[in-house]
């Protein structure tokens, strides 16, 4: 009997749905051109647009990883570390302002649209990876999923997707170093947030289903390759937690992201859940309608075209799971989608490819006739937005998407406060506006600097208000910033009350008003300083009091406008 050949599993398959001549695919490349140039001039153009409260808090942690403080010792939230050290390399490369983080984002967005476009032409051809990569671009860059601002899931796509790509390459010279490589990315996409763990999922799925048929008989060989991925994916965080150790607050790391993260993902019941993914499906169907209309042909294409027989599997579980990513806690918040948006993109170039192929069989033109349909399509969701994308300055396109959010007024608290204060002292913000500390260059009070947690419904709410107090008791901080804004507190019929008596007690025992801004519902803002702050109440229910310690002397050298004329004293 002759030697039993031995079955090494299945190859990457070649492209076979590709087009059948060469103008679509330089009509693809150039579409994908102009996407990019239209993302660059519009990323540009707004990179000024103030900090939201997320990326406050990302700006603020990252400034004091700079000043050498650790993450957890003086912020207290449920995201993950790694977002905090990228911004902290963010802010050392091109500078501690918001448009700084926002051109960032450009490098980083426009990188993700590199890893998703090379994802896909090995996955599938590149023309469905240049329609894909162009979609991805117009989509992360649409206020519909407030993209441009740096959310951690841009950074979990880009880190998540590198480490696809290297794993699809590692595939064709099976190399498990290279296999540990795109674990390590994939890792990295998990500590910037925890939703990344989707991504390690659909690898380690993937791995396993290459072997198909073959897995009884090289079952040793796919739980090396899954040993060496997800090895890779546990070293970053074995990192991260090894330096929080070293640090003293592997404790509150851990408390705050995996204790307290479990107890906020179950406040939202589901027939809240689904109204809030309804509602945020109906904003994306309003600006993007002919391209899930391309989404929806894709899938069908995929299903029932036969040259995508040895790709479904990726394609339909990268959807799963990218969906799944978006569901923890069920707030479907806008920014969460951008989870979701690659494996839209790939479904859109599938459906351009579905409407290539059905036009092709009808007229000569077919090709070129499905590539304008849909970027006719993209030009629509593009028109659709114009207002917000060319003509909106960057505090309008601020306000416009934040609305009352006090986000536009930050700069200029921050900046008020800094011009009367040391660096050494502190600022209690009542409120979650941690942008507020970033642009003042001042620290908190306390480590909260959200006050979400101290108005939820768990079990943590009342020992969270009590230890908050008695920070900034402890600090006496200089400055008190109240923001009364209903965004910024997000208080719920059963939130616990003693904070709210204790701000009145104590800011009236030991402070004096020294800001009053007023937050018109038409988007304009009044500032009053000093003199003109004092004894005044907002005539307004969106405003933010600032208020000093009355043991500062009183300032009296100030320009026509209530600034101070002087350095602090």
């Amino acid at each position: 009997m002759g030697r039993k050949r031995k079955d090494r599993g299945p190859k990457r398959a070649l492209p076979d749905s590709a087009p059948t001549t060469a103008w679509p695919r330089v009509g693809a490349w150039i579409f994908l051109s102009l996407i990019a140039l239209f993302v660059i001039v519009v990323r540009i153009r707004l990179a000024p647009m103030p900090l939201e409260r997320d990326e406050g808090e990302y700006a603020y942690a990252g400034q004091l990883i700079l000043q050498g403080v650790p993450p957890f010792s003086q912020v207290y939230n449920m995201k993950m570390p790694g977002i905090y050290f990228a911004y902290a390399l963010i802010l050392a490369v091109f500078g501690q302002t918001q448009a700084g983080i926002h051109l960032a984002l450009l490098f980083l967005n426009l990188a993700t649209a590199v890893f998703i476009f090379l994802l896909a032409q090995r996955v599938v051809n590149t023309f469905v990876a240049s329609i894909a990569a162009a979609v991805w671009g117009v989509m992360s860059t649409s206020a519909v999923v407030m993209g441009l601002s740096a959310h951690a899931e841009h950074f979990v796509v880009c880190f998540a997707f590198a480490g696809l790509w290297v794993m699809l390459r590692a595939w064709d010279k099976p190399q498990r170093v290279a296999l540990l490589l795109a674990g390590v990315l994939l890792g990295i996409a998990f500590t910037m947030k925890q939703q990344g763990a989707v991504f390690i999922a659909l690898a380690a799925i993937t791995t396993v289903a290459r072997y198909g048929h073959a897995l009884r008989a090289q079952h040793r060989a796919a739980l090396l390759d899954c040993a060496a991925l997800i090895g890779g994916a546990v070293l970053p965080f074995m990192v991260i937690c090894g330096l929080l150790a070293a640090s003293g607050v592997f404790d509150r790391f851990w408390f705050w992201t995996f204790d307290y993260a479990g107890k906020y993902g179950a406040v939202v019941s589901f027939r809240v859940g689904a109204k809030n993914l309804y509602e945020q499906l109906l904003k994306s169907f309003a600006v993007f309608w002919p391209l899930w209309l391309l989404v929806i042909l894709g899938i069908v294409h995929v299903i029932r075209d036969a040259s995508y027989v040895n790709k479904r599997t990726f394609l339909f579980v990268l959807a799963i799971l990218s969906f799944l990513g978006v569901c923890p806690g069920l707030y479907f918040r806008e920014h969460y989608f951008i989870l979701l948006l690659p494996a839209v993109a790939y479904f859109a170039g599938a459906g351009t490819d579905g409407l290539r192929q059905y036009l092709i069989q009808r007229r000569r033109s077919g090709e070129v006739v499905a590539l304008v349909i849909t970027a006719t399509g993209v030009l629509l969701s593009i028109w659709t937005q114009r207002e917000f994308l060319f003509r909106a300055s960057p505090v309008e396109a601020c306000r416009r998407l934040y609305q009352v959010n006090p986000f536009v007024e930050a700069p200029e608290i921050a900046a008020h406060i800094r011009e009367r204060s040391d660096r050494m002292d502190t600022v209690a913000v009542l409120g979650s506006e941690p942008e507020i500390y970033f642009y003042a260059q001042r620290r908190s009070a306390s480590g909260y600097i959200y006050m979400y947690p101290l108005m939820e419904y768990q079990p943590y709410a009342d020992t969270m208000q009590k230890e908050m107090i008695a920070e900034i008791e402890a600090a006496e901080p200089k400055f008190l910033v109240i923001v009364n804004v209903w965004p910024s507190w997000l208080q719920k019929s059963k939130s616990k009350l003693l904070v709210f008596d204790w701000i009145n007690q104590y800011s009236n025992a030991h402070y004096r008003q020294v800001g009053l801004i007023e937050i018109g519902e038409d988007g304009t803002t009044r500032y009053r300083w000093d003199k003109e702050a004092q004894g005044v109440s907002s005539r307004v229910p969106f405003n933010v009091v600032v208020l000093e310690r009355r043991d500062t002397p009183a300032r009296t050298d100030t320009d026509e406008h209530g600034r101070i004329r002087t350095s602090p004293q």
